[in-house]
């Protein structure tokens, strides 16, 4: 009986070496707006494509995306402006936000911000502030304007973003169920990495 258990359990701890993660993941499937790789493909939400035949994921186009590294003690500062359409009506009041940048080595930054953080700006303008940020890292700005089916989105955060180290990164914005998101190439820069986010 010990010799079959034993078997068993070498049976599985190889499964777990070969495969490079627990075995639990072939059991789970993709949630697509939690900003986690769920099933253990290497692919976040959005990024596997089961999730972007679902309604709830939409591109992240236009305007440049900027990582500027800094010399201590000052953090690095990242920037994304943007925008993403959605087929429900977003709150981002009553929902909060996620913001995520990774690459294929794990998060560069990770962010959210809670129901009742933003504040309403107007009609279909959303802001969220921190003065704290730029010393402890987090989101400094984030405004969210509906702008017909669009959702414009202008992000400045703050925080140690040196695990910004290959071209490929993924970005996205959750809001709701809703996903805005990009794989993009960045363009290495004299401080930091730039994108087009096209």
């Amino acid at each position: 009986m010990k010799r079959i258990h034993l078997t068993v359990g070498l049976t599985a701890l190889a499964l777990v070496l070969c495969m490079g993660r627990p075995l639990a993941y072939a059991q789970e499937t993709e949630i697509c707006n939690d900003m986690i790789d769920n099933n253990g493909d290497g692919l976040i939400d959005c990024q596997d494509a089961a999730c972007r035949a679902t309604v709830g994921c939409s591109d992240f186009n236009n305007d440049p995306g900027r990582i500027t590294l800094r010399q201590r003690p000052y953090l690095d500062v990242l920037r994304v402006h943007g925008h993403f359409t959605s087929a429900t009506p977003l709150d981002p009041i009553a929902n909060g936000v996620g913001i995520l940048l990774a690459n294929a080595n794990g998060d560069v930054f990770r962010a959210n911000l809670q129901p009742g953080d933003m504040i309403a700006r107007g009609k279909g303008i959303w802001s969220f502030r921190s003065s704290a940020a730029s010393a402890g890292g987090g989101v400094a700005s984030l405004q969210i304007v509906k702008q017909r089916k669009l959702y414009l989105v202008y992000l400045v955060a703050y925080g140690d973003l040196t695990a910004a180290t290959v071209p490929s990164m993924y970005f996205e914005i959750v809001a709701g169920g809703e996903v805005g998101w990009r794989d993009a190439n960045w363009t290495r820069t004299s401080n930091g990495w730039l994108t087009g986010l096209r």
